[in-house]
């Protein structure tokens, strides 16, 4: 036996995107169905073959979308890292998860941390810029940010530097104090939004600017062809901070002439009107489609998901391998619900390997989670929805919505819906299916 189920349990730890590079990373755009990332890197202007950036556009905003723990998260870092490179994107990756507080995150936090982990990478790549150009920048920080701050502490360090010469290394110094300052010190933060806001259209022109100079500079010195920002983490926020931030606030973030990319829940798309989403394309990562429109299981696609589940936990160790065929069922194809439910299978078994009825104590584990809060309605609504061909376009509405943003609903690569299969055992909904079906 490879490794121990012990061992293997240090594997499963969902919150943890992998890149391409770490042993437990697998390729899963196979089981995605009719997927091709190849369209984000054609609507980017890179020739994936030639490794280059042919034409970059002159401002673009994409949402990533796809359900929570799909994968967005892996992908966005691996592409961040193909990206980045001279004969293409100069990148600034992002992750709110880490660097804000993404229970509680406006345009004015995500737009200022933009541009300190822009101004962090140029001084690490030892990019200069003539201190005319950066003196604008400098001074609308100063003005409309430090001089409202109050606190010794931060006043007398700014003091400090008040009159040293604008220099990437300078600013990125400020910037990156006064974020961190920020993300611990809800006064600042509060103050810092109000700020900008009051201030916005000057910050955007000075931003613009400041994004021109810095495009001619990482050119010069071959660190990249453009620049392009990657967003990750956004996908997280809660239902009234999406709205905000994809929807009321998006003029503020197109402002802002660049190229970005950022994460989005899928929900975000059926929360309002299609067209009111203002960015300039959408990007939808399907969840890995194990089985197809008609609930038929897709066997090169079980393969797939097989594989990457081999990779944390070896095949050895399941009492037989159908039991892990059992748990990807009834993960529904997505990544982070098998890796959870795999998870609680082990703690389900009583010895060295994981059981058949570890595994299903799982899965009645993970139902129960959805049980919690659905409703009679809700099983009505999703048996309708199992039973429909036409469900994407008969059942629209804020209940559905959410139903999508707690996964009881899953989205496939062609648009079709499908119930959770693990609120599949549930009798709620077995009773709300044979009636529905009974009535058809």
């Amino acid at each position: 036996m490879s490794i121990s189920i012990w061992e293997a349990q240090n594997n499963l730890n969902f919150n943890n995107p992998v890149d391409a590079n770490d042993p437990l990373f697998y390729d899963l755009s196979g089981a995605r169905g009719d997927f091709k990332i190849n369209s984000l890197y054609r609507q980017l202007g890179v020739d994936q073959n030639a490794q280059k950036l042919m034409m970059a556009p002159q401002s673009k905003s994409i949402l990533f979308t796809g359900h929570m723990g799909c994968g967005k998260s892996t992908e966005l870092r691996n592409l961040s890292k193909r990206l980045d490179n001279p004969e293409m994107y100069f990148v600034v990756y992002l992750d709110c998860v880490k660097n804000l507080d993404f229970n509680n995150l406006k345009y004015s936090d995500l737009l200022m941390a933009c541009a300190t982990t822009l101004l962090q990478k140029m001084s690490d790549h030892s990019i200069h810029i003539d201190s005319i150009h950066l003196d604008r920048l400098k001074s609308w920080f100063y003005q409309h940010v430090m001089t409202q701050i109050k606190g010794e502490d931060y006043t007398a360090e700014l003091k400090a530097g008040a009159e040293a010469q604008a220099s990437i290394p300078f600013l990125a110094k400020i910037f990156g104090s006064f974020m961190a300052k920020i993300s611990s010190n809800i006064s600042y933060r509060d103050e810092l939004r109000l700020n900008v806001q009051n201030h916005f259209a000057e910050f955007a022109k000075i931003f613009n600017d400041f994004l021109g100079i810095a495009k001619e500079r990482i050119c010069a010195t071959n660190k990249g062809k453009a620049i392009i920002f990657i967003i990750d983490g956004t996908d997280r926020l809660n239902s009234k901070d999406s709205e905000n931030l994809f929807y009321n606030d998006v003029h503020q973030l197109l402002s802002i002439n660049g190229i970005f990319i950022y994460s989005a829940p899928i929900y975000i798309l059926h929360c309002k009107n299609l067209g009111e989403l203002r960015f300039t394309s959408i990007f939808r990562l399907p969840m890995l489609k194990i089985r197809d429109r008609e609930n038929h299981e897709i066997s090169e696609n079980y393969t797939h998901v097989r594989n990457m589940a081999v990779k944390r936990v070896p095949l050895e160790l399941f009492e037989q391998s159908s039991t892990l065929d059992y748990l990807i069922k009834y993960s529904g194809g997505n990544p982070r619900d098998l890796i959870r439910i795999i998870n609680t299978s082990i703690s389900e078994s009583d010895d060295e390997l994981i059981t058949q009825k570890g595994a299903e104590k799982a899965v009645k584990e993970l139902a129960q989670s959805f049980n919690r809060f659905l409703k009679q309605e809700d099983y009505e609504l999703l048996a309708r929805i199992d039973l429909s061909v036409d469900a994407v376009e008969e059942c629209t509405g804020e209940r559905t919505t959410d139903l999508l943003r707690q996964l009881a609903i899953l989205e496939y690569n062609d648009f079709f819906w499908k119930t959770h299969p693990a609120i599949t055992t549930l009798e709620g909904y077995k009773r709300a299916y044979h009636k529905l079906e009974s009535s058809r």
